[in-house]
């Protein structure tokens, strides 16, 4: 049973080109590393992530390894008043960006207000390599996982 299952994982994740690393792992020179926003620390917690895994909805939030090339990348933005009970906003994006081969990149992002813009760019450098998108915070609607699931299916990761 637990050879199928490895065998499961194995081949699903080399037919996807995709593979989740640890922050030091080596880079392949036709693949790139990339890692979500997450800032845990003030009284407003934030977190940008690749909303997409697999052309699925997930809640992944560790670095991802992936082909690289031109992309298209649904993110999620989430913000929060910490020990303030409903005070969760969302914001969707759809990114799209040149990723080259052996770099690691990143989400990043910029608040004024209720309006985020994000935007992927090199780890090392802080270079903007894709078109930044503003998007307004609202509060989670009940049909937003059906949408989740279409959006995903229009990204590449």
């Amino acid at each position: 049973m637990i050879k199928n299952v490895l065998f499961a994982v194995t081949v699903a994740v080399g037919v996807n080109g995709c593979a989740v690393i640890n922050a030091d792992d080596t880079i392949a020179a036709d693949s790139i590393a990339f890692e979500n926003f997450n800032n845990q620390d003030d009284a407003s917690p934030q977190r940008v992530q690749l909303m997409c895994h697999n052309q699925m909805p997930t809640e992944w939030n560790r670095p991802l390894q992936f082909e690289q090339g031109q992309h298209k990348l649904w993110v999620q933005a989430t913000l929060r008043q910490r020990d303030v009970p409903a005070s969760e906003r969302e914001a969707y994006v759809l990114l799209e960006a040149e990723l080259d081969g052996g770099k690691r990149y990143m989400l990043n992002r910029s608040i004024d207000d209720d309006t985020i813009t994000v935007w992927v760019q090199e780890r090392e450098t802080g270079k903007q390599v894709s078109n930044a998108v503003s998007a307004t915070l609202a509060f989670p609607s009940a049909h937003e996982q059906g949408l989740k699931s279409q959006r995903c299916k229009s990204g590449t990761v």
